[in-house]
């Protein structure tokens, strides 16, 4: 265990998170494992991949101030329940500024950032492109990916192969085109392991 994760309570945030809802605790766990898999492709440092860990981990604890009703709501969302949906990643920030007392600026402008999207359509703040912090970007791309294969009420799973290919699709839209340009060369094994597909 790194020294960050000693010094971080990070397994009662995760209980907290379980506690509040089982989908949004193993979504979490794989979004961190498959940021750390695309943060290695990109070669960046031990101390990055530590940050991005532990950002990828925690991306969706402000989904802890939701109820599971809105966020796993089977139908469309109301104008007010998106709007509720799309505070998390500043509620987020504000829980591991005050409750875990973190400090490191890549770990808190990377869970304020993973909705924001490359072309700068994305939330909270419109952020474009490398405005964007390039953890943030990551994990947007391994956010993305373990949703569009996994299974919820409101929506099926897609193949592994179709959800690369949508990837790719949305290169310099929605994600950052360095990021997802070799997206279909990435090792489907360890792909379907970390996604528990």
């Amino acid at each position: 265990m790194t020294n960050l994760l000693r010094k971080i309570p990070v397994i009662g945030s995760t209980r907290n998170i379980k506690h509040h809802n089982e989908t949004t605790f193993t979504h979490g766990i794989k979004v961190a494992q498959l940021s750390v898999y695309i943060g290695k492709k990109h070669c960046l440092t031990s101390f990055e991949l530590n940050s991005l860990y532990f950002a990828a981990l925690l991306h969706d604890i402000g989904k802890t101030i939701i109820p599971p009703s809105v966020i796993f709501k089977p139908g469309s969302l109301t104008n007010f329940e998106w709007d509720i949906i799309k505070k998390h990643p500043s509620e987020g920030k504000r829980i591991l500024e005050t409750a875990l007392c973190v400090q490191n600026t890549d770990i808190l402008h990377s869970v304020l950032r993973h909705h924001e999207k490359y072309n700068g359509k994305g939330y909270p703040d419109g952020l474009l492109g490398e405005q964007i912090i390039y953890q943030a970007r990551i994990i947007s791309v391994a956010d993305a990916l373990d949703a569009m294969v996994s299974h919820r009420i409101y929506k099926s799973a897609f193949p592994l192969n179709k959800a690369i290919r949508e990837l790719i699709n949305c290169s310099g839209e929605q994600f950052d085109p360095y990021i997802v340009e070799k997206a279909d060369k990435w090792n489907k094994n360890s792909l379907r392991k970390i996604l528990m597909i």
